[in-house]
């Protein structure tokens, strides 16, 4: 693949308020505060949304307008880590200061940061992750790993689920306005917040009117089509059991993670859920010995993933892929033991967040190898660059 084939993933620039580049450009507060921000978040990758969070809370210094820049221009930096290491080195603040000289103008050779490489190696740069994790994109998504990329790399709007129970969508757009909240309904599922939004602090929030879930997590729901029993094999902190919710008689929510449970239990209770069950699974993600006889007409297994499909809103996953066949073989696992939840007749749904073929279709061409008397339904499979929502598989297994 050619230089000018993957400059499509190249950084674009973005309107930035001249007096905030002045400020980010010289020695104070807010290059000071992102700089450190910036090293915390590198210093240990897998922690950095919830790294820079807490940093971004602390930073009492800077008021709203310079927390939200530097919390971009962090993320900015994170999402083209493997360009701006070529370029200037290992140093934070040289990262900084590059990217803060060109968002003011001053012109960048991108190319340059890959030019010569093997291909596989300059997707890796580009993209910011793994020569492993780069191959596996490339073997994914052939030529269209450049779009990928560069969807990747732009930030993600901001998407809403209506509560079903508090009304319809006209009703919550117009609700949402006149707490100076604007939306539009998206192409894909649910509401697309307009500009920067506290959504959390609205009374429409806090009421359960809606949540915060991205079209393509919606979609992956829609795709079990939920009636009667469900069970949410991995369910995390819900967002997929909530929307599944409304349309069912009882759903039972299990994740070995207590706390995120803990999570989806407030949620279900702002939402007015009231047959929502939660359980924690057993060590070795066994059901709870007492529900071993349960049987559902519906089970989702949102299994655990590379997170592939949702570098938009967290750049950081792009340094865990490096060895997708681990994760298969644990992907594998949870489907198998979720298998048995299913009742006769009913509807088993494999998906993840992620865009690489040996975390989904190679799951389920094992899966479907391996197991009699199950057959494929229909398989959704969304990605940000041709859909314009986070990047997930989803494949409706029927038991026959």
């Amino acid at each position: 693949m050619e230089v000018v084939a993957l400059s499509a993933a190249f950084p674009r620039r973005s309107e930035v308020d001249p007096r905030m580049l002045e400020r980010a450009g010289r020695d104070g507060r807010v290059r000071g505060i992102g700089v450190e921000l910036l090293k915390a978040a590198r210093s240990a990758p897998h922690r950095a949304s919830g790294t820079l969070r807490a940093g971004l809370r602390e930073a009492r210094a800077l008021h709203s307008r310079e927390r939200r820049f530097v919390g971009d221009t962090v993320y900015d930096c994170i999402r083209h880590a493997g360009l701006l290491q070529r370029l200037a080195g290992t140093s934070e603040l040289d990262w900084w200061n590059l990217w803060i000289a060109w968002l003011a103008g001053q012109e960048v050779d991108w190319a340059s940061a890959i030019a010569g490489l093997p291909e596989v190696e300059a997707v890796g740069v580009i993209a910011s992750t793994s020569t492993r994790g780069a191959a596996a994109l490339l073997a994914s998504l052939g030529e269209a790993t450049p779009r990928f990329i560069a969807a990747s790399n732009r930030r993600a709007p901001t998407c809403i689920r209506l509560n079903p129970r508090a009304g319809n969508v006209d009703a919550l757009v117009a609700r949402l306005s006149k707490e100076g909240i604007h939306s539009e309904p998206s192409p894909i599922a649910g509401l697309r917040v307009v500009g920067r939004a506290n959504l959390v602090g609205s009374r429409a929030y806090r009421e359960g009117a809606f949540e915060i879930q991205d079209e393509g997590s919606q979609r992956l729901a829609e795709l079990v089509d939920a009636e009667g029993v469900v069970v949410d094999f991995c369910a995390g902190a819900g967002g997929k059991s909530l929307a599944m919710a409304p349309h069912c008689d009882k759903l039972w929510a299990f994740d070995v993670r207590s706390s995120a449970l803990v999570e989806l239990r407030k949620r279900a209770k702002r939402a007015g859920l009231r047959h929502v069950t939660t359980r924690a699974l057993e060590r070795g993600g066994s059901v709870p010995a007492d529900l071993k006889g349960l049987r559902a007409d519906r089970v989702l297994v949102d299994a655990p993933c590379s997170g592939s499909g949702v570098w938009r809103r967290h750049p950081e996953l792009r340094s865990r892929l490096d060895e997708p066949q681990d994760l298969a073989h644990t992907q594998r696992q949870i489907l198998d033991r979720a298998r048995r939840l299913v009742g006769e007749g009913g509807r088993l749904v494999y998906g993840t967040c992620s865009v690489l073929r040996e975390e989904n279709d190679a799951v389920i061409d094992g899966f479907v190898a391996d197991t009699p008397g199950w057959e494929r339904g229909p398989t959704l499979r969304l990605t940000p660059h041709e859909h314009g929502c986070d990047g997930f598989f989803g494949q409706v297994l029927q038991r026959v």
